[in-house]
């Protein structure tokens, strides 16, 4: 607990899929750009970085900030009982395992990519949470991307 005197921690925050540090100046965040790509937003008077890089700035801060972003929380998933995949969807599970479980799995709309994905998340071997690192599986959306600083919100 911090002394009664002392000033308040900096405030760690999310800000429409950015994070936000407030309560340091702009020229005191040394260990602040070290964690992060942060850049100082004139705009608000604080630092911010995409959110993405959460867990690393969490880390680098700990103690030294504020965090006011909610744990996240375990999902638990219903078992699903998947279709048996087709040819093509084999192969292409097939080919993201002989990858070392990397790459993207790139087929049309409407032909199966998320059962592909089900099947890779099924095959995966079971670890428990502090145990080795899990598939990486994205999903991919076309957006347009826009500098979180330099560039008005909508």
């Amino acid at each position: 607990m911090a002394h009664p005197s002392a000033p308040p921690l900096p405030k760690l925050a999310f800000d429409r899929g950015t994070l936000v540090v407030s309560g340091i100046p702009s020229g005191g965040a040394e260990a602040l750009t070290r964690a992060a790509p942060f850049q100082w937003d004139e705009r608000t008077g604080q630092w911010r970085c995409d959110a993405r890089h959460y867990v690393t700035v969490r880390r680098a801060l700990q103690g030294s900030v504020h965090d006011t972003l909610l744990p996240p929380q375990a999902v638990r998933w219903p078992r699903l009982e998947l279709p048996e995949l087709r040819p093509d969807q084999q192969r292409a599970l097939a080919a993201w395992e002989e990858a070392s479980r990397c790459g993207q799995i790139i087929m049309p709309t409407g032909t199966g990519k998320t059962v592909v994905a089900l099947a890779a998340v099924a095959s995966y071997p079971n670890r428990d949470r502090e145990g080795a690192a899990r598939p990486r599986i994205r999903t991919a959306t076309v957006r347009e991307r826009r500098d979180p600083v330099s560039e008005p919100r909508p």
